[in-house]
């Protein structure tokens, strides 16, 4: 969609669905294959700003490698999507600008899933943890017990409490 596209219709409803998923590249490595990619936005076109305003969802539906065991699953999932689209970097420079002025609703869909998609995927949310040079994955429970093992206090600590000040 172009400049002129919004001006003559500058509020729309979009309802659809991406069909070539087979072109598109998503940046996270886990991300083996996309199954679908679903959007319900509404698109409104602010004339003295030459600004677009984004108000809807993305859904979609990815093939992953599992974070922490390796294995392959199905995430789907579902982003809010509240954005604005600048034709003219003059008026804001807290909008988005659109290039060339062609509105490319694919791409941007795509910057969206790239930016909302979580570094580690993982189909139990399990918590994964650098510790020094070396990675260590810690399942939620071996996570909480060692939480619990380093609220221990140290035994040293104890000599405050025989310290006594003036009051």
């Amino acid at each position: 969609m172009n400049l002129q596209d919004f001006k003559n219709q500058p509020s729309q409803r979009l309802v659809g669905q991406i069909d070539d998923l087979t072109k598109i590249q998503l940046a996270n490595p886990l991300i083996k294959k996309i199954n679908t990619i679903n959007y319900d936005i509404d698109l409104t076109y602010i004339a003295d700003f030459a600004t677009v305003e984004i108000d809807g969802m993305i859904e979609f539906s990815l093939e992953v490698t599992d974070a922490n065991d390796g294995h392959t699953f199905t995430s789907t999932q579902q982003i809010d999507w509240n954005d604005e689209y600048s034709f003219d970097e003059e008026y804001n420079d807290q909008t988005n600008l659109i290039l060339e002025n062609n509105f490319d609703l694919t791409a941007y869909i795509i910057e969206q899933i790239n930016l909302n998609i979580p570094v580690n995927i993982s189909e139990k949310h399990d918590i994964i943890y650098k510790v020094g040079s070396n990675w260590e994955l810690l399942s939620e429970n071996d996570y909480l017990k060692e939480q619990e093992t380093n609220a221990e206090l140290d035994p040293r600590w104890d000599k405050l409490n025989n310290f006594k000040t003036d009051k």
